[in-house]
């Protein structure tokens, strides 16, 4: 689950997306990104009881800073924010511009927590695996003569 997204310049922020339950989140993260030096940790994640706040600094001097629930991992947290910036930058008239697609962002990662391809990957393996194995149990009872 993401919680909160925003895009940072010097520790200020100049978008952000969160649920108004999610408010609580925008001080912590504006005091992670006061302590952020861009330079020596470009991307880094921070931990606070069962959150995890992810950042990825540019060249161009702007952080892009998500929270996710623990249990998403890294990858998916930093693969949005890579959409994030993708997007940034593509965006006319940013930061400005910018509010509807980080939300529209932030709630389509929301919306499809199956999004990510080698989770699903590994889904389709571990189903697949089931399958071999109920095949083989079938096969060994067979040979032994008893009836499935």
């Amino acid at each position: 689950m993401l919680v909160l997204a925003m895009v940072a310049r010097g520790g200020a922020v100049l978008v952000e997306s969160h649920e108004p339950e999610q408010e609580r989140f925008v001080s912590a993260a504006t005091a992670i990104l006061a302590k952020i030096d861009p330079v020596a940790a470009p991307r880094l994640s921070y931990a606070y009881e069962q959150w995890l706040f992810h950042y990825m600094a540019d060249d161009d001097g702007l952080v892009y800073l998500v929270v996710a629930d623990a249990a998403m991992g890294r990858r998916i947290p930093f693969a949005f924010l890579s959409e994030v910036k993708k997007a940034y930058h593509a965006t006319p008239g940013a930061p400005a511009a910018f509010q509807a697609p980080l939300d529209a962002l932030r709630r389509e990662c929301q919306a499809h927590p199956d999004a990510d391809p080698i989770q699903r990957a590994q889904a389709e393996l571990g189903n697949v695996k089931d399958v071999i194995t109920r095949n083989v149990e079938q096969i060994l009872i067979w040979r032994s003569g008893a009836a499935p």
